[in-house]
């Protein structure tokens, strides 16, 4: 379903998924919220959303967490288990690619399951190749063209 929102709902929804997937729950919540009460004023709400429209914004994810996660999950964009690594870093590179998660972000994680050269897929080594870059870098606007440059090799890679 998510190809049938619009372009804004789904890059609300994805950036609020990785909000999710990073471990940033405190505000998720609330964030559901308004997403939910978007939908349902733009017509575009199956029962999923509306059960998150009708959250208190005060709720703590564990209570609302299940609520939110079976939204994501009818709206077609699913949160990957924590404890499946390879579908947390392939949304997390998703993420990166089309939804600007920070470079903050993406980096511990993309560090942190790195192979050795040899081992690395063509995107995982173009990636290195452009943090490498990137970390030469001395000035705000170069450093920006990079992440950029990356962010598209991403896209490319998913197109």
């Amino acid at each position: 379903m998510t190809e049938l929102l619009p372009e804004p709902f789904q890059s609300r929804l994805g950036r609020l998924a990785v909000e999710v997937v990073v471990g940033s729950q405190a505000t998720a919540t609330a964030q559901a919220i308004d997403l939910a009460c978007d939908l349902i004023s733009a017509d575009l709400a199956p029962e999923a959303v509306v059960d998150v429209a009708a959250l208190s914004p005060n709720e703590t994810w564990r209570d609302a967490g299940p609520v939110v996660l079976t939204m994501f999950e009818t709206l077609g964009m699913p949160v990957p288990d924590p404890s499946d690594t390879t579908a947390e870093w392939d949304f997390l590179l998703r993420a990166f690619g089309f939804w600007d998660l920070s470079i903050a972000n993406f980096y511990g994680p993309f560090m942190d399951r790195l192979p050795a050269w040899d081992d690395q897929s063509p995107i995982e080594r173009t990636l290195t190749l452009l943090l490498e870059e990137l970390d030469r870098e001395t000035t705000l606007r170069r450093k920006s063209a990079v992440v950029e440059q990356m962010r598209a090799a991403v896209r490319a890679e998913f197109a």
